[in-house]
């Protein structure tokens, strides 16, 4: 044997050794491979899973503040007689503001507004609700994101029915109930 023969056969062996740990490992990497696809389909089915309950949750999530809002103010409205608007009740603003609308008339007739109340959640798992009283504070310049949303707004603490009265009487002398 040359000395060429030599050095062709041991290239040949080295080579021919990288070559079976080539596949060998491609094989390990296609396993994994493999394996990694099936855990994606469990992983996509898990996240589909996920996303459906996570959005059934939330769609059981439905206790609003606005149902306490709208609890007190057929009480307001069994002792004073005012009606208010209560059916389509919307948020506003930084503070989550809800004005609400006495009429005069006939239900569902919602021509004549006759008073006007503004109310802003507090620690709603506590049931803590808030009445703006009409006052203002001058903090924030009218023009401010603070002024525009209200956080100027003085505020108090709805404890009883008779408080929501009181702001109403207060607030809108001329009726009388």
């Amino acid at each position: 044997m040359t000395d060429f023969e030599i050095i062709q056969q041991s290239f040949v062996k080295r080579y021919n050794h990288m070559e079976c740990r080539f596949r060998a490992t491609e094989e390990e990497a296609e396993k994994a491979r493999q394996a990694a696809l099936r855990y994606q389909r469990i992983a996509a089915r898990k996240m589909g899973e996920y996303y459906k309950l996570n959005s059934k949750a939330w769609s059981e999530r439905n206790v609003h503040w606005h149902e306490l809002l709208r609890d007190i103010l057929k009480e307001v409205d069994k002792r004073t007689g005012l009606h208010f608007i209560t059916d389509d009740l919307n948020t506003f603003g930084l503070r989550n503001e809800t004005p609400v609308f006495a009429y005069s008339g006939e239900p569902h007739d919602h021509t004549t507004v006759i008073a006007s109340l503004t109310f802003t959640p507090g620690d709603v798992e506590k049931g803590q609700i808030f009445l703006d009283t009409g006052e203002n504070t001058g903090a924030y310049h009218p023009n401010s994101i603070g002024g525009m949303n209200g956080f100027g707004n003085v505020t108090e603490e709805v404890t009883s029915i008779e408080v929501v009265i009181e702001n109403l009487k207060r607030r809108n002398p001329e009726l009388n109930f």
